[in-house]
């Protein structure tokens, strides 16, 4: 009987002529003598040529395999250039996404709070110096500072502007921080060119790096977009331009427009020509670049082009700016020394407990700070200060912005800060609040004191005359600085009274010791000038700081400056008339100041105040000798009133600040 056959799909595979199958027969190896069978051996037969050629193929497969899937992107790249269409409406999407899709979708997929500046307080960050610096448990140590002399948007040439925008942002006009053409345009280009030969950022995002920092990292960049927005939303254009040249770096160390025009022209921003706006715009991409005459011209030869093709000036024109070339002036370079001031300002962080890597944004004031340093110079160089003197100064603004602070006469000589850290007898500069007492409790300028010899206790108190002037006027009493006269007010008013009043202001007392009404308790020139800036706010409490903001690296904003609290600390009305008679003891000029000098004339003082700041000024020396010949009203009035002189216009008399509720 025949056995039917398998059908095909049901026949199991064989090996046939062309098969690459083996058939492998399993043959039991033999007993032993025992019946029992060997055990196996474990060692690995040894591979044949065959075998290794596989293996080494099969590796190679892998590798090809690996070396495709990485060259695949950069190849789907370059075939993007064949096809421009593709590749502009993907550039479209990426900045589609980048402007407006990836903000909001990583803050509200990942809750992700920003601490980064409010839209309120980015100007007043931007506006002011910035300082980095390492603080440690053992200290701080500045690194480095953005620090500028600003100019006022009216002081910015139309010529300036137009380079700047025709060179680094053609859309700012129109766009609102983020640019999605630029961005479409240098997405473009890279992906064009597999690598990053053009950059989509705005100047508003430039601006706002400044905050956030430079590393590549995509959080960075999406901080970057977020404080960019927050820019433009607080920020009109004007004053976007004029914060960006006011922190842009141009090189020869020059930071901030005005720095770069004396720098390179000797002249102001304002006065700059064609040539050298356009010669300085073009420093921007590499500042620390070569600087020679032909590396000036080649810059402003490719910003003129950039504006021509912008269609801001014309052919002729730019011709004749490159004809005319730099015009330079005879100004010096600017000199903005504040060392005494970053190291005043590590120290109130470390004292607060910040660490770490930080930016502080600082309150100085580099127009005031520059003042200060000229005055005292100019006092050194008439011999008004002798080698064995130093001085300090501080300046507060009626906001409470610490905006000068010199410490010594040379930072490069002596680190010492005298203006925040040595404590001296203040003298009769604190004499105005034992009068201010007085007319908290009804007395009046013109109103009778007897200066004749007065006696507390065991202590009798000797006017630095050695004479005594009987009836005077408080005004006068004040103005001659007749320690008598003060005592015997002092027992009139209550010594206790005057001594709250005295802590109210910040200012040194010790109720035990009535030597304290004649400035015999140690003090700070900073706290002294913070006691006169609470006058000159018509007897509101000023808080003065030298900080405003500190932001980590990342511009996460770590610590703000409180706004002074401003309360009333004293009567406006008397603080008023105490006012009028400050102008009489400062002897003119519309400034309201005392003098002050300390027992033997070991310190020289002067404080006061004028509508543009108040500040004291101290003159001694480190070893606290005696300086036979030197008061109060002599060099250090004088570089007070200089000072104020030129930071601003004198006061008016303040009677009306009897008027502020």
């Amino acid at each position: 009987m025949t056995r039917p056959a398998t059908p095909p799909h049901r026949r199991k595979p064989g090996p046939g002529k062309g098969s690459k199958d083996k058939i492998t027969v399993r043959h039991k190896p033999p007993k032993t003598a025992s019946g029992t069978q060997p055990k196996r051996s474990r060692k690995k037969p040894a591979k044949t040529t065959r075998a290794r050629s596989r293996q080494n193929a099969n590796r190679g497969d892998r590798m090809l395999k690996l070396s495709q899937s990485i060259r695949a992107p950069w190849q789907r790249m370059r075939k993007l250039r064949r096809r421009p269409w593709l590749l502009i409406v993907l550039s479209m999407l990426i900045a589609i996404a980048i402007g407006f899709g990836a903000p909001q979708l990583v803050l509200s997929v990942q809750s992700w709070r920003s601490d980064l500046p409010r839209t309120d307080e980015v100007q007043q960050l931007l506006e002011q110096p910035t300082l980095h610096l390492e603080v440690t448990a053992d200290g701080s140590t500045p690194e480095t500072c953005v620090c500028f002399l600003p100019v006022e948007a009216s002081d910015v040439p139309n010529h300036l502007k137009d380079a700047l925008l025709a060179a680094e942002d053609r859309r700012f006009k129109t766009h609102r921080g983020i640019d999605l053409i630029g961005i479409m345009r240098a997405v473009r280009a890279n992906l064009a060119d597999t690598g990053v030969v053009q950059g989509g950022s705005t100047i508003t995002q430039q601006l706002a790096k400044s905050l956030v920092g430079n590393d590549r990292s995509g959080s960075r960049k999406l901080r970057e977009l977020v404080l960019a927005k927050r820019i433009e939303a607080g920020i009109d254009k004007t004053e976007i331009l004029r914060l960006y040249l006011d922190r842009a770096f141009f090189g020869r160390g020059a930071t901030g427009i005005e720095a770069a025009a004396r720098a390179f022209f000797a002249k102001p921003a304002r006065d700059l020509t064609l040539f050298e706006a356009a010669a300085l715009v073009g420093r921007l991409p590499a500042p620390s670049g070569p600087s020679t005459a032909e590396s000036l011209e080649d810059d402003a030869r490719e910003v003129l082009e950039r504006m021509i093709a912008a269609e801001v000036i014309t052919q002729a024109e730019a011709d004749a700016a490159l004809a005319e070339g730099p015009q330079p002036g005879q100004l010096k370079p600017l000199s903005i020394d504040i060392r005494h001031y970053e190291a005043w300002v590590g120290r109130v962080l470390h004292r607060n407990g910040i660490r770490g890597t930080v930016q502080v944004s600082l309150a100085v004031n580099p127009r005031h700070q520059m003042a200060a340093q000229d005055v005292i110079a100019d006092a050194i160089a008439q011999d008004q200060l002798d080698s064995t003197q130093e001085v300090a100064l501080g300046a507060i603004a009626p906001d409470g912005r610490v905006t000068a602070l010199v410490g010594g006469r040379a930072y490069g000589v002596s680190q010492f800060d005298r203006a925040s850290l040595a404590r001296r007898q203040p003298g009769s500069t604190v004499k105005p609040f034992t009068f201010l007492g007085a007319l908290e409790q009804g007395w009046t300028p013109e109103q009778m004191i007897d200066d004749a010899p007065v006696q507390i206790d065991a202590w009798q108190p000797r006017n630095h005359d050695l004479r005594y002037m009987g009836e005077l006027t408080l005004t006068d009493a004040l103005k001659h600085s007749r320690n008598a006269a003060t005592i015997r007010l002092a027992q009139d008013v209550g010594a206790d009274k005057v001594a709250d009043l005295f802590e109210r202001f910040g200012l040194p007392m010790d109720r035990e010791r009535p030597a304290f009404l004649l400035g015999a308790e140690t003090t700070r020139l900073l706290d002294l000038a913070n006691a006169y800036a609470s006058l000159a706010a018509g007897g509101r409490r000023v808080a003065s700081t030298g900080i405003l903001g500190v932001l980590d690296p990342t511009g996460n904003v770590l610590m703000r400056a409180a706004p002074s609290p401003q309360d009333r600390i004293a009567d406006p009305d008397a603080v008023a008339a105490l006012t009028t008679m400050l102008h009489d003891a400062a002897r003119g000029d519309g400034l309201a100041g005392k003098s002050g000098t300390s027992q033997k004339n070991r310190d020289a003082w002067f404080a006061g105040f004028s509508d543009e700041a108040t500040a004291a000024v101290w003159v001694g020396r480190d070893d606290a000798s005696p300086m036979p010949g030197t008061f109060g009203g002599g060099v250090s009035a004088q570089i007070w009133r200089n000072f104020l002189k030129t930071i601003g216009p004198p006061a008016e008399s303040r009677a009306e600040v009897s008027q502020i509720p």
